[in-house]
């Protein structure tokens, strides 16, 4: 079996999507011999990319800049991509971007869409204006034109079937997504003494809360920096993501300089794995008051590194943590400091539950079960 990937967002510095993809890929050629994997690019390899990817005699990066302003990606998928798939001719062709771009494809080559979120239709007002018109005016035409839509979560299938039905009906929808095996291995082989020497090189000090995502409007930072209001005395906030877009990308923008919470934040701005899993596992737990999550990647990664979770009670934190954490309904802060402390007192108890539960996003039972759905198609 040829299964090809849209690799365009390699190209650049990793982050959800990307690291999505790159577990599949590594998942893919970790269990099966018989799949050759086409990896299509319009330029080389990030260097984080790399360090993350597997790649072998099955594993094949393909780079084909567009010829005609090379640094605009979404030309190199209207107009080069298409053609590279053809000349392929693979038997699947995964989507990792929401929107699939090659129009023309024959209808030999089946495809895969993969859904992150449908933040489109939900919160529209938090996304990048360009990001937001490309995607609401093709995602519906794309998942009528997938032979099977791949979602992160059962609460993002849910969204997908709720708003875009009349597109998938009769479609195959399957589910699942999980934490790179690559990654927990390194949280596993950190030394304490390396967990230790890593916080130090932040400057953290004393106990400490953590927060890991891009910062832009979905991530509602501005209610976690309202609620660090009342726990600055006891911690310090770290926070991990590299700027977006709206008032989070500058979330001092919501600080008061003068306010003696301002001193005890330190934002880290994009880190290496090594760095974040020792800043979990460093951690007194971890905090997400996003007002909407496809999956919460972070979510996992902190259970995986032994980092108790206290999160949103929405989206997709429900199935994520609900049971193997603490989740707060609505925006009331003394119910968010109640969760701190049920998390203070019941640390141990919720640690092993986060373990437990990261075992049902094992990516290689995941791709076990993918490829046998391609294979019946």
């Amino acid at each position: 079996m040829k299964i090809a990937f849209d690799g365009i967002r390699f190209t650049s510095r990793p982050s959800g999507i990307s690291n999505i993809t790159i577990s599949i890929i590594n998942a893919l050629a970790h269990n099966f011999d018989d799949i050759d994997i086409y990896v299509f690019t319009n330029g080389a390899l990030h260097p984080k990319v790399k360090e993350l990817l597997i790649v072998n005699d099955r594993v094949n990066i393909i780079n084909r800049p567009f010829g005609v302003f090379p640094g605009i990606k979404l030309l190199w998928s209207l107009f080069n991509l298409n053609r590279l798939v053809t000349a392929l001719n693979p038997d699947w062709f995964v989507e990792p971007n929401f929107v699939l771009h090659p129009f023309f494809l024959s209808k030999n080559i089946k495809t895969i869409l993969f859904i992150h979120d449908l933040v489109v239709k939900k919160y529209p007002e938090t996304m990048e204006l360009v990001n937001k018109i490309h995607i609401r005016s093709l995602l519906g035409s794309s998942l009528k034109r997938a032979n099977l839509v791949w979602c992160n979560s059962n609460h993002t299938k849910q969204d997908v079937t709720h708003y875009y039905n009349e597109y998938i009906k009769n479609k195959p929808l399957f589910v699942g997504a999980g934490v790179n095996p690559a990654f927990i291995q390194i949280a596993t082989q950190l030394k304490q003494e390396n967990i230790e020497s890593i916080i130090e090189g932040f400057s953290i000090t004393g106990k400490y809360m953590i927060f890991v995502g891009t910062l832009e409007p979905r991530k509602n930072l501005k209610f976690l920096l309202e609620l660090f209001q009342y726990l600055y005395k006891e911690y310090t906030l770290v926070i991990v993501g590299m700027a977006g877009w709206g008032k989070e990308a500058q979330s001092s923008f919501y600080l008061d300089k003068d306010s003696p919470a301002y001193e005890k934040i330190v934002f880290t701005q994009y880190i290496s794995n090594q760095e974040l899993a020792a800043l979990y596992k460093g951690a007194e737990f971890y905090i997400c008051t996003s007002i909407d999550e496809g999956l919460g990647l972070p979510l996992l990664e902190a259970m995986a590194c032994g980092c108790p979770v206290i999160a949103a009670h929405n989206s997709a934190m429900i199935e994520v943590v609900e049971g193997a954490g603490a989740t707060v309904k609505g925006w009331e802060v003394a119910s968010w400091l109640n969760a701190v402390n049920r998390v203070k007192f019941e640390r141990e108890n919720l640690v092993a539950r986060g373990y437990e539960r990261i075992k049902v996003y094992d990516w290689n039972n995941i791709i076990k079960r993918i490829v046998y759905i391609l294979n019946s198609v």
